[in-house]
């Protein structure tokens, strides 16, 4: 009885020790599209800014909020101020 109590236990911690691997790949891969969305839109936000495009149109067509905009136009990564000149 011991020795069958063992083997399910220890089939049951492979089984949960897979499907926490699958998880974990799932979440990361879902991560990392979501990383490559972004770098593609700031690509396309700073080719448009540079073409002069009004900003109007670049929150259109990327979805940034103006605030993200601002940053990406500025060159600053996220949650950072710029510099005051005194």
């Amino acid at each position: 009885m011991l020795t069958y109590m063992r083997k399910e236990f220890r089939k049951t911690r492979k089984e949960g020790r897979e499907e926490g691997l699958e998880e974990g790949l799932e979440k990361g891969l879902k991560k990392g599209r979501e990383e490559e969305q972004l770098e593609m839109g700031i690509s396309i936000a700073l080719a448009m800014l540079e073409a002069g495009e009004p900003e109007e149109k670049i929150l259109r067509y990327t979805g940034f909020p103006p605030a993200q905009l601002a940053e990406i136009r500025d060159g600053r990564p996220s949650g950072t101020r710029k510099p005051s000149s005194r």
